[in-house]
């Protein structure tokens, strides 16, 4: 018979070792201990199985041997007994055996667990590694913009009533950088006095409306030297719309405003050093023109009257470049008073109506009697401008359609003509500074390029909107909106700025 032993142990911790540090490689270890041991235990209950088949054929032969109405012997008696015992013994072990497998199975599930949960770290940290280089770049960047642009952050605590600055902001300021913080009236203490009540007022009202806001003011630094900062900024709302917090940036546009007054100054030479020998050349050529110095052979006749439509053109080239300018920086007042916006649909009309004819286009009108406060002769210019190029481009016995109706809070125009239309990637920098959809329509329509350009930014100061719809080959219709409210007296449609 075979003599068989348990194992030493249920492999229930059969992986002690300090060194396994890999993530699942314990939980490994334990399943393959548990595997031979489970091994182990069908190999064991194979041996017993095999015992107690030994004794079973012997009991049967000594059966055989022997009168059935004799006792078994103590020797059969006892060979019977083990053969039940190893039977019951190897149930035993495979049962264990399972166990020993199903708690495998268990720890390759907990292994392969670990394993995910440990690249999930990996990646986790990975990810916020890469955040946190990315953050450190971001914020480099926005240091190196902020020095190269002259411009610098700011955030006002409203509860505690202090001001946190950007290094840049600092410099801007004349001061030495420094990060803690710093009471508001501390940090307004660089505003020029002159400004200071003006700075206060914005800052009031903005909290009050909760909009962004942008305004100019001058600072004063230690060294004496006074510069011009733009500040930009917003407002940041807590629970029921109360502020909590008002941030923002500021630039030195010193320089830039230097630049500004130079060009004013330059527009101003050019507008007396041009325009006045431009007039004596237009006057001298008109008199050319209408015979009153006598009548001139037919070339010449041509000539002179080229010469004259060429004045005009520089004229109106000039002219659109000295207005375009004087809009950019703010120079040109609008007299806003109440209009009606048919009358001056109707008065462009007719201002236009020759050209219309010379052309062959006839001009449809659409108009509503709506009050609007307005800039009568910068309105009559956005007009006249729209009707004249669409007569410009429009073939000969179409129509222009003109229209104004009233339109919630606004007054909305429309140009629409029948011409050859616009594609759609030309759209976009229609309104831009001498910009011509096709580079011939310079030479055959004439322009400048400038019309539509000044026909957005009066749009603009208006309060209202400019845009074009067109379709190739169909037309185009250029639509724009003015408010109705009322304002009398002047504007200057430029954003508040302290005294220069």
């Amino acid at each position: 018979m075979l003599i068989s032993s348990e194992p030493a142990n249920d492999a229930e911790h059969p992986c002690s070792s300090s060194d396994l540090s890999q993530p699942g490689q314990v939980r490994d270890e334990t399943a393959g201990e548990r595997d031979r041991a489970a091994q182990k235990r069908d190999e064991l209950a194979a041996g017993r199985d095999r015992e107690a088949d030994i004794a079973d054929r012997v009991l049967e032969q000594e059966d055989d041997d022997r009168a059935s109405w004799r006792k078994p012997s103590q020797q059969v008696q006892q060979l019977h007994a083990r053969a039940v015992e190893d039977h019951r013994r190897a149930a035993s072990d495979r049962v264990k055996a399972r166990n020993d497998r199903e708690l495998g199975e268990q720890d390759r599930a907990d292994s392969r667990r670990d394993r995910a949960h440990a690249l999930e770290d990996e990646r986790s940290l990975a990810r916020s590694e890469r955040r946190g280089r990315d953050l450190a770049l971001q914020h480099a960047q926005m240091t190196s913009a902020q020095a190269l642009g002259q411009f610098g952050s700011w955030e006002w605590d409203l509860e505690s009533n202090t001001t946190v600055w950007s290094g840049e902001f600092w410099r801007v300021n004349g001061l030495v950088p420094r990060a803690e913080a710093m009471d508001f009236e501390e940090s307004i203490k660089s505003v020029h006095p002159e400004d200071r009540a003006m700075v206060r007022e914005q800052l009031e009202a903005t909290l009050e409306t909760g909009d962004p806001y942008r305004f100019d003011h001058r600072i004063v630094r230690p060294d004496g030297t006074v510069r011009i900062i733009h500040i930009r900024g917003e407002v940041v709302m807590g629970a029921g719309g109360v502020p909590v917090t008002m941030r923002g940036t500021g630039q030195d546009i010193t320089d830039r405003r230097e630049v500004e007054r130079a060009k004013e100054e330059f527009i101003s030479i050019v507008s007396h050093e041009l325009r006045t020998p431009l007039t004596s050349i237009r006057g001298s050529l008109g008199l050319l023109e209408s015979g009153m110095l006598g009548e001139l052979p037919d070339t010449a006749q041509r000539m002179v009257e080229i010469a004259v439509q060429n004045t005009d053109r520089l004229v109106r080239l000039i002219g659109d470049i000295l207005d375009i300018e004087r809009i950019d920086s703010g120079t040109i007042d609008l007299h806003l008073q109440p209009c009606e916006a048919g009358e001056l649909v109707l008065h462009a009309e007719q201002c236009v109506g020759q050209f219309a004819d010379d052309a062959g286009v006839h001009l449809k009108l659409t108009t509503e009697s709506v009050q609007l406060s307005a800039d009568a002769d910068r309105v009559h210019r956005i007009l006249t401008n729209l009707i004249s190029n669409a007569i410009k481009f429009s073939p000969a016995d179409s129509t222009v359609h003109i229209s104004c109706v009233s339109h919630d809070d606004e007054v909305l125009f429309e140009v629409a003509d029948e011409g050859r239309g616009i594609s759609t990637e030309t759209l976009a920098p229609i309104f831009e500074r001498f910009y011509q959809v096709d580079a011939g329509d310079s030479r055959d329509k004439g322009g400048s390029g400038l019309g539509l350009a000044i026909c957005r930014r009066l749009v603009e100061q208006h309060g209202g909107r400019i845009w074009v719809d067109s379709e190739l080959g169909v037309g185009s219709t250029f639509s724009f909106t003015l408010p109705v409210h009322h304002v009398s007296g002047s504007t200057q449609a430029r954003a508040p700025q302290a005294a220069r």
